[in-house]
């Protein structure tokens, strides 16, 4: 169910991406595809390959480390008001 509402996601943002373009003749479908390809082949990889799981985990710890400067920046800055 939710692998079918990631395909619905994607096909509603494409669908409203066409809709709001202003010149549809000019939408490449080749450029499409291989973009929607290259997006589950680099989701795959960082789900199911322990090189890419280790990747997202490194990158999810980085951010986690900058947003917990920005908390105690602002805690510095505002004080008892954060």
């Amino acid at each position: 169910m939710d692998v079918m509402r990631s395909v619905l996601g994607m096909v509603v943002l494409l669908a409203i991406a066409f809709l709001l373009s202003v010149n549809k003749k000019k939408i490449s479908l080749r450029t499409v595809g291989a973009a929607l390809v290259l997006q589950v082949v680099i989701g795959g990889i960082m789900l199911w390959l322990p090189p890419g799981r280790w990747v997202a985990e490194k990158v999810a710890f980085g951010v986690h480390k900058v947003m917990a400067y920005s908390d105690a920046g602002s805690a510095f800055i505002f004080g008892s008001l954060v």
